[in-house]
């Protein structure tokens, strides 16, 4: 093998060699993005799946004291049927006391209505 051929061979080994070396170099930054990326995906995910938990938890406790509101509602509209009834036997034996005085009759007055009792 003369010189320049020796040379021209050792020029494209190490033209191989810088070729390769930079495709790997390349490469594995390639990979590293790939991997950062990956990594931004999975905290992501992670962060996304903890907001989810805190919404869950969030919706539960909110549906809980709605079914508190709705139990103490049922209870103050029967407790507002009770008072509306008994209000309408205050009025109805009111009345009949007013006719009592108005008929001008002697005591007693008409007697207390059994759910006043």
């Amino acid at each position: 093998m003369s010189p320049t051929q020796s040379l021209v061979a050792a020029i494209i080994v190490a033209l191989a060699g810088l070729v390769g070396s930079y495709l790997t170099t390349r490469q594995n930054r390639n990979q590293g993005r790939a991997t950062n990326a990956q990594q931004i995906i999975d905290q992501v995910q992670e962060e996304r799946n903890r907001a989810e938990d805190r919404a869950d938890k969030a919706e539960a406790k909110f549906e809980a004291a709605i079914a508190g509101v709705k139990a103490e509602l049922a209870e103050v509209k029967a407790e507002l049927v009770r008072v509306n009834a008994r209000e309408q036997v205050l009025v109805e034996h009111a009345w009949q006391l007013r006719r009592h005085i108005n008929e001008q009759l002697q005591p007693p007055p008409p007697p207390w209505p059994e759910e006043l009792r």
